[in-house]
């Protein structure tokens, strides 16, 4: 594991460098010198540029292009359910459901729909040796689908939110998710995008009038957390990482190894400045903590606040 982080932190901060040294299209390159400049990212305020660089990062990964060249079928996921699950077991895998059963099961899972009885009489009828497959990509292709999973993610994200509703718009995310699952983008960059946002309060609007910008539907993840780098960074660890840290924002978490200073380095990524973490004995007393991811990697520390939310992002994702 230990091998693993070094890895992954040397992998972003190398790309971030050679980024940072010129190749990044809105910065401009230094003239040459004897003694290289330190390396200069932009200000990735805006999440046109915010998008562009954490593409730039995604493509130098050699994992991610060579995916691209790789087949994986139906037949593979068997062979390799096979050949992990059924090993050692005398317990065999269930008998392969009726056609009845598949449409009825697929659609549920992917729509949230139950299929009509003519399209049920069609795929039963159907002698097509494909059909489930192609059953498969129709729905995933469908705009029930991309609602179903869109709702759901919005209903994963503002669980439990105490955010006014005036800053936030739940409709407006889940519109964006709608459009990104209709479109196939992929989980990783729309996660990117949600985590690296940084909505901040229009001054001559009210909240209501789309005053924190969450008629813009990325702003809604962060605005659900409202805006508190604490809540950020627990519900990032609990939706996008299956990790629950909550109780470390307090004490040292009871049950697993995380540590309250770990709680708060991962919550300085998100500080609109400086971020301190209070003493836990005595409460008036604050000290600095400098942002680290929970895996160890930690960003340079002379990134501004919308820099180190895309470092975060793009040690969460990549």
């Amino acid at each position: 594991m230990r091998t693993l982080q070094c890895w992954r932190f040397t992998s972003i901060l190398l790309v971030f460098t050679a980024l940072c040294s010129g190749s990044f299209s809105l910065v401009q390159a230094a003239p040459p010198r004897r003694s290289p400049p330190a390396p200069k990212l932009p200000d990735l305020k805006s999440p046109a540029d915010k998008k562009l660089f954490l593409e730039l990062i995604r493509n130098s990964f050699s994992a991610v292009k060579k995916s691209r060249t790789l087949n994986f079928d139906s037949e593979d996921l068997d062979q390799d359910l096979e050949r992990n699950i059924a090993k050692g077991t005398s317990t065999p895998f269930a008998p392969i459901a009726d056609d009845e059963t598949f449409i009825r099961r697929a659609s549920l899972d992917a729509t949230g729909t139950v299929p009509s009885r003519e399209q049920i009489k069609a795929f039963v009828a159907s002698e097509d040796p494909r059909k489930r497959a192609k059953l498969i990509d129709e729905l995933l292709e469908s705009d029930a689908y991309a609602r179903k999973w869109a709702r759901y993610w919005t209903s994963v994200i503002f669980y439990d939110s105490n955010a006014n509703n005036n800053m936030v718009n739940r409709q407006a995310l889940e519109n964006y998710l709608f459009e990104e699952f209709k479109n196939g983008t992929s989980w990783d960059r729309i996660v990117g995008e949600l985590i690296s946002a940084s909505p901040q309060r229009v001054k001559d609007k009210k909240p209501q009038d789309n005053g924190w910008n969450q008629d813009y539907g990325p702003n809604n993840f962060i605005l659900a957390c409202e805006n508190k780098p604490e809540v950020i960074a627990s519900n990032t660890a609990r939706i996008f990482m299956g990790l629950s840290i909550g109780c470390a924002e307090c004490h040292d978490h009871p049950f697993d190894n995380w540590k309250r200073e770990q709680f708060h380095e991962m919550a300085a990524f998100f500080a609109p400045g400086r971020y301190y973490m209070t003493d836990q004995d005595d409460p008036s007393q604050k000290s600095v903590v400098d942002a680290k991811f929970l895996l160890g990697e930690t960003p340079p520390p002379t990134l501004k606040p919308d820099q180190r939310r895309v470092a975060g992002a793009a040690y969460l994702i990549y």
